[in-house]
């Protein structure tokens, strides 16, 4: 009786042992979670958002849009980037005509510097004329000026000299100008006359 009580009690040490060397398997087998190389699976789960620079067709070209005036639709000129765009470009819409004496239609910014999208819009501005110096024996540091419709020019007043006395003023024609009043010539290119009292032998046509 004694012998199979022992017998018995040793048997169910080994089925402890093994029960207990089963679950310990089963742990490190089957529930712990598997293990990765960290190196392999960051590179495979890796997402490149480098930014490529890649940004379309947006850079690649240029619009410049020319109106007429503020209301109008405009005409549009597509230009790769980086092109210029030449005032004489064939391409260049032409300026609306001006009917006012002394002024003329201007577009408002010099596009042969552009080189991004702007909006050219055409105004009206006085114009600037050349005009000629003639001192007729007298002094004068210069020999032409430069006026603007609509404004008073700033004309030298020649200096005497020893065939040139008495300084009696500028005529364009046979008419002496009003320095004091405002340009009113819509010509280019004229010039006017130094006329003195005593030296100048000059008293043809004012013209």
């Amino acid at each position: 009786m004694v012998k199979i009580k022992s017998i018995f009690i040793a048997t169910l040490s080994v089925l402890i042992v093994g029960l207990a060397a089963c679950n310990q398997n089963d742990y490190n087998g089957v529930n712990q979670e598997p293990s990765f190389s960290s190196s392999n699976t960051l590179g495979e789960m890796e997402t490149d958002t480098t930014d490529s620079g890649d940004t379309g067709n947006q850079d690649e070209f240029y619009t410049l849009t020319f109106k007429q005036s503020e209301k109008d639709v405009g005409v549009q000129i597509s230009l790769l980037a980086g092109e210029s765009l030449a005032a004489e470009d064939k391409r260049v819409p032409a300026l609306p005509v001006c009917e006012e004496v002394g002024y003329h239609y201007v577009w408002d910014k010099d596009f042969s510097a552009l080189t991004q999208s702007a909006v050219i819009t055409a105004i009206k501005k006085a114009k600037t004329y050349v005009v000629y110096l003639d001192a007729k024996g007298g002094v004068l540091d210069v020999s032409s000026i430069v006026v603007t419709f609509g404004e008073i020019p700033t004309i030298p007043t020649p200096a005497e000299s020893q065939s040139a006395k008495g300084f009696m003023g500028w005529y364009y024609g046979n008419s002496k100008l009003n320095v004091s009043k405002t340009w009113a010539i819509d010509k280019d290119g004229v010039t006017l006359n130094a006329v003195w009292s005593e030296g100048s032998s000059w008293t043809g046509d004012y013209s």
